[in-house]
């Protein structure tokens, strides 16, 4: 639960301040459905970006591969 209730503050954070692009940057522990289904939009149009250190291979469908 500590990581969603860190991508809330860090969301907080983003909507404080609205000319600063806001990164939130975790390990691998974050590599959980919560924080991808939790909402990135910080008001006005800006967004909050996250960069998750991945732990396990993730299976894409052959459709999604270049």
């Amino acid at each position: 639960m500590r990581w969603v209730e860190g991508i809330r503050a860090a969301r907080e954070v983003a909507e404080a301040c609205p000319q600063t692009e806001c990164v939130c940057v975790a390990d691998s522990e974050t590599d959980i459905y919560e924080i991808f289904a939790e909402p990135r939009t910080a008001g006005e149009g800006n967004e909050l970006h996250l960069l998750v250190r991945g732990c396990q291979d993730r299976a894409l469908s052959a459709e999604k591969l270049p």
